[in-house]
């Protein structure tokens, strides 16, 4: 029995039926090894770099964009406060009139716009740069 410590041996070539080749001592396929993982390794190295940038431009593009949508919900709520103001000015306004007997009452409040589909939106595409 051969222990797995022991160096290798080559085959007479009229058993393995291949021409002698020089065999290679451990030293050298630990080499070779070391060599191919270093190569290996500087591609995954490599790769990772390619990944992390591409990640950073996204992430930078990403950002540029929530910034331009954060300063337009700014303008669109102030918008909305303004609007909210003048419309509940109105509704005070209002005539009113007496209830029925026995008929609930609901407050008058102003109707909220719903999301998307606000008149401010609209509003906002219609400014100007300076006013933006």
């Amino acid at each position: 029995m051969s222990s797995a410590h022991d160096p290798p041996t080559a085959l007479p070539p009229e058993v393995s039926g291949a021409p002698s080749m020089a065999i290679l001592s451990r030293e050298d396929l630990a080499d070779i090894v070391s060599r191919a993982g270093d190569r290996s390794a500087d591609r995954v190295v490599a790769g990772l770099e390619t990944m992390e940038h591409k990640l950073d431009s996204h992430v930078s593009s990403v950002d540029q964009r929530l910034t331009r949508v954060d300063a337009r919900l700014d303008e669109i709520e102030v918008r909305q406060s303004s609007n909210s103001f003048s419309s509940s000015t109105n509704v005070h306004a209002a005539p009113h009139t007496l209830p029925l007997r026995g008929s609930v009452t609901t407050p008058a409040t102003p109707s909220r716009p719903r999301a998307g589909m606000s008149s401010a939106e609209g509003d906002w595409n219609n400014l100007s740069l300076e006013e933006r």
